[in-house]
């Protein structure tokens, strides 16, 4: 005599499903809230097994005929999707597995999901009390578990393995009227019941290979589209949890047990035509549709994610993908296909994905739901995931894209044991300084969005900056060349800042206007549009927003609003006694790298934790990194945001100095000035020098610009300049600049100046 003789759940303990046993162990209570505590519960070596005893004196769980077995089946399978729906409600899932053979683990046996490490599987009894059948039945009516008609249907043994079924080259026109037909069809019975009968028309047509697997995909979303319209028609309901994933698998396995005869039956007896051979264009336009995932940037440049990897983008357009899918196209086809097919077949894959809704792509670092993502850059597609004043590696589940180049370079696995004190035996950074680059480090770590600071390393020959430089960019953003010779134009300047998240310039001499201008956008984000070709009139869009680093013995004078931007780091001289071999200090590097990077991402997980308890009281320019900055002297101890203020504070009261024009107007100016900008530059005059410096202005809106970059280090002096914004009776523009108390004359000078007949 056959019986249903229990009920049971099978709640693994792996991605996907629960994250722990103790949440599998909740689910087990919250069922037992419903039908009582376990007969059973086994521990299967990687998850929870629970199983309930039915009452043998009850004949329903008896099988006796085959309406019998069909009932019980369909009972099953409720009680599967109460089990699916109350691990839901925990942010879990479970397989609908039935089938006790293909689930039950044997106590005394060992899981040997894991070769290497076998796991015991054990039982543990709980005490349970049989389960009644009315019970059962009035407990999944209560809980609203539906009952389907596909839930009594008893398949036979599969007839047809669906790996085998296959994919042609174009969809035939039957199954193209299909689908067209499913955008407006309407149901005479149960909306539910339709939905399975298509899942298990659109199965058989698969099986017959009447559709491409792009085509396919294509099916599903219109038939999920109708039914969720269909859903809110009528009495309208939410679908249920996996309802139109279990129809499509009900459909794949119910067109596995037909036969031939059933499956052409299925489809109408229509006589399915072989289709003709597509062209290899289009041949890799389907394989490019099977192994990526097409998207869109916010930029409105197209890409493509490997479908294995989906958090990784690769650019349409570039070597990597084109050489990926020749490749692809080699194994599957064995033939080289030529470049004219590649470059149809992307153009077509960039149409199809300018045609998708736009998505956010970060480069390096990425902000999700307040957790921070960093793509460490090796071919596994890693990342760093910092939460909740803690991080870990992963590489599943990662819920960002990221944007590589050929500049993108791997980082190393971090240590179990961050060492970030053995950080400064390989720069040369003084202990007053070591705060402030920290900061540096980790807000290029943890805040990805805001405006970063420019890291100027300074110093004499032979101070280590080309090394230092190298050692801290490889921290938060390793690239194929760490540090980079200086753009000479705009046009290299905008490839460089492109290509990677940190960019490193070497061995400046000087920062021209053109560059200076630009850092400064790129601290604070930068656009730019270029023509794709110089050929034709297609645009790209370039925006960005970067970490920046550069070094030299020194660059001279930096315009005022760069030097706003600049944390200004002056590397001490070393002696005889303190310099190493560059080989050495390569050697050591390679060695201490994983944990120094284990201490940054030790310090950078606890500042990310409390910085929103962190407060600036006068936030400087660069406010975003002052925060950063407070947060490591919180966690540290340190006092680096005091040495960070009063460096900026000097440099910018220094650029007054710097700029000629500015610096004669303080020689001449011994009292208030209030007046226009070529009344100043008449009063000023002209230089002495036969030769003036390019930045002299030349006329009163040079001289306004000039003062507009030079007020932050005027006021840094002491000096009050304003201008009224041209809101006077003349409308023309008027300064009003008053000079420090120690630096007026005497009111009688003072009166006998103002009596100079010049302007």
């Amino acid at each position: 005599m056959v019986r249903l003789a229990a009920l049971f759940a099978d709640l693994d303990v792996k991605d996907g499903s629960f994250r722990s046993l103790d949440e599998a162990h909740r689910c087990v209570g919250q069922l037992s809230k419903a039908l009582g505590p376990p007969t059973l519960l086994i521990f299967s070596g990687h998850g929870l097994q629970p199983i309930w005893a039915t009452d043998p004196s009850e004949p329903e769980f008896f099988v006796n005929t085959p309406e019998d077995r069909s009932r019980l089946q369909a009972l099953l399978r409720r009680f599967g999707r109460f089990v699916a729906n109350t691990a839901h409600e925990q942010g879990a899932s479970v397989d609908q597995v039935f089938e006790l053979s293909r689930m039950l683990r044997a106590p005394g046996t060992h899981n040997l999901k894991v070769p290497e490490a076998p796991v015991a599987v054990r039982a543990d009894t709980a005490g349970g009390h049989p389960v009644g059948y009315d019970h059962l039945v009035r407990l999944l009516d209560e809980r609203d578990v539906g009952a389907f008609e596909e839930d009594a249907e008893v398949l036979t043994s599969e007839a047809s393995d669906p790996a085998n079924w296959p994919w042609p080259t174009s969809t035939c026109r039957y199954f193209e009227g299909v689908r067209t037909g499913w955008a407006t069809d309407r149901p005479r019975g149960s909306r539910h019941n339709w939905l399975v009968s298509q899942c298990t028309r659109l199965a058989v047509a698969r099986r017959n290979g009447c559709l491409t697997v792009t085509d396919h995909e294509r099916a599903l979303e219109v038939l999920h589209k109708r039914f969720d319209a269909l859903l809110s028609e009528g009495d309208p309901r939410v679908e249920g949890f996996k309802e139109f994933e279990d129809a499509i698998e009900w459909g794949v396995r119910r067109a596995a047990t037909k036969s031939t005869a059933e499956c052409e039956a299925e489809l109408g007896g229509h006589a399915h035509e072989a289709p003709a051979a597509a062209s290899a264009s289009t041949q890799m336009v389907d394989l490019a549709n099977r192994l990526f995932t097409l998207g869109r940037r916010d930029s409105g440049e197209v890409f493509a994610t490997r479908n294995s990897q989906p958090h990784l983008a690769w650019a349409l357009d570039g070597s990597e993908l084109r050489s990926t899918l020749a490749a692809a196209y080699y194994e599957e086809h064995h033939r080289v296909p030529k470049s004219a097919t590649v470059s149809d077949a992307i153009s077509v894959l960039e149409g199809q994905a300018r045609g998708r809704a736009p998505q956010s792509v970060s480069v390096r670092v990425a902000e999700h739901d307040g957790a921070i993502w960093i793509d460490m850059g090796d071919q596994d597609g890693k990342a760093i995931h910092l939460h909740d004043g803690r991080w870990e590696v992963a590489s599943r589940d990662v819920p960002v894209i990221f944007a590589r180049s050929p500049l993108t370079a791997a980082m190393p696995m971090p240590a179990q044991d961050g060492d970030l004190d053995a950080l400064w035996d390989l720069v040369n950074v003084s202990e007053d300084d070591r705060p402030v680059v920290l900061a540096w480090l980790v807000a290029a770590l943890i805040r990805p969005t805001i405006a970063h600071p420019i890291l100027a390393v300074f110093g004499e020959q032979g101070t280590g900056k080309s090394t230092t430089s190298s050692i801290l960019m490889s921290l938060f953003d390793p690239t194929e060349v760490l540090i980079r010779k200086p753009p000479g134009n705009i046009d290299e300047w905008v490839v460089q800042a492109c290509g990677s998240y940190g960019v490193a310039l070497d061995n400046m001499s000087e920062v021209r206007p053109w560059l200076s201008d630009s850092l400064c956008r790129a601290v604070t984000g930068e656009a730019d549009v270029r023509r794709r070709l110089y050929t034709n009139g297609d645009l790209v869009v370039f925006s960005f927003r970067r970490v920046i680093l550069l070094n030299g013995i020194d660059v001279g004078s930096l315009a005022g609003d760069l030097t706003e931007r600049v944390i200004e780091l002056r590397l001490p001289r070393i002696h005889g006694t303190g310099r190493k071999l560059e080989s050495e200090l390569l050697s050591r590097w390679q060695r201490l790298h994983p944990k120094v990077l284990s201490g940054l991402l030790d310090l950078a997980a606890k500042v990310q934790s409390i910085l929103p308890s962190v407060k600036v009281a006068l936030p400087p320019r660069m406010a975003d990194f002052a925060h950063v900055l407070a947060g490591v002297d919180t966690v540290l101890g340190t006092k680096g945001l005091d040495r960070y203020l009063c460096s900026t504070e000097a440099a910018i009261g220094s650029t007054a100095h710097d700029d000629p024009f500015i610096a004669a107007m303080m020689i001449e100016l011994h009292g208030p000035f209030d007046g226009t900008s070529a009344q100043l530059l008449s009063r000023v005059g002209t230089p002495n020098d036969p030769h003036p410096a390019r930045t002299w202005p030349k006329d009163s809106r040079a001289v306004s610009r000039t003062l507009r970059r030079a007020a932050p280090g005027l006021r840094q002096n002491g000096w009050e300049i304003e201008d009224d914004g041209a809101r006077n009776k003349d409308k023309v523009l008027k300064w009003s600049i008053t000079p420090p108390e120690e630096h007026r004359t005497s009111d009688g000078e003072d009166d006998e100046r103002e009596e100079d007949p010049r302007p």
